[in-house]
């Protein structure tokens, strides 16, 4: 695919890579992902590539799209073998949080329930497999936004375990700008109950009681918020700063 044009404020990787968009190759990042921690956080400023490189993520591993493989026909991840046994072999789920600025919690908590719905709604053909009658009843409340709190609270938890049983393979977990909720909701006075919501919803599906389920989460910021708030009870977590020694590709945005 030859490079001909720059495609100013287009962060997804198969439109780069189908319309001759100019790309530098950080397909190895992906190898990096693959050979590194079950999860990881990766906090960078703005304008760095952070959802280019998560729908570069969601295009090499997820299943059902056999056409993908020639998005990288002619980047570096091509030349590592151990790596392309992985392309096309994991259910992936992709939410982006950057939307979820509201004036209230209220608000808030709807756009939550939306964005959830369209992710839920996206992998329909999964879970309806599922033999279990009530956990397809919870995923189409889900879906249907007529869920409870705390069927919200679990919905990447419990998406990411229909997906595995209904595919025998370890989901890829990709998440966008985490941390867009938790800055508007303080600066608007409903943090404690972003963090709340945001603190189950997150620490269900990063470890989950059953770690077979999820084989890699990537997760994407500007800020890295601090473990006490957000993160506390995830001891797998590996943050991946621009200071962080001996991973290149990580470092490179």
């Amino acid at each position: 695919m030859k490079n001909t044009r720059f495609l100013i404020g287009t962060d997804l990787f198969s439109k780069h890579r189908l319309n001759g968009g100019y790309f530098v190759d950080k397909s190895l990042f992906i190898a990096d992902v693959i050979d590194g921690d079950d999860v990881v956080l990766i906090p960078r400023p703005r304008r760095f590539g952070k959802t280019l490189n998560l729908t570069m993520l969601k295009a090499f591993f997820e299943m059902g799209e056999p056409k993908n493989r020639d998005l990288f026909r002619g980047l570096k991840i091509e030349q590592n073998s151990d790596s392309m046994t992985h392309l096309g072999q994991h259910p992936t789920l992709f939410i982006s949080l950057k939307d979820i600025r509201a004036e209230n919690w209220d608000v808030a908590r709807e756009m939550l329930a939306e964005a959830i719905s369209k992710l839920v709604k996206k992998h329909r053909a999964l879970w309806q497999k599922s033999e279990d009658a009530t956990e397809r009843e919870m995923f189409l409340a889900l879906a249907e936004k007529r869920a409870s709190s705390a069927e919200r609270q679990r919905s990447l938890s419990s998406l990411c375990k229909v997906l595995y049983e209904v595919t025998g393979k370890p989901a890829v977990l990709l998440i966008d700008e985490y941390d867009t909720p938790v800055i508007e909701a303080r600066v608007k006075g409903y943090q404690s109950e972003m963090l709340e919501f945001l603190k189950s919803w997150l620490g269900s599906a990063l470890k989950p009681s059953e770690p077979e389920i999820l084989y890699r989460a990537v997760v994407t910021g500007i800020l890295r918020i601090a473990r006490e708030s957000l993160f506390s009870e995830l001891n797998n977590l590996d943050v991946s700063t621009l200071l962080t020694p001996g991973r290149n590709h990580y470092s490179q945005g």
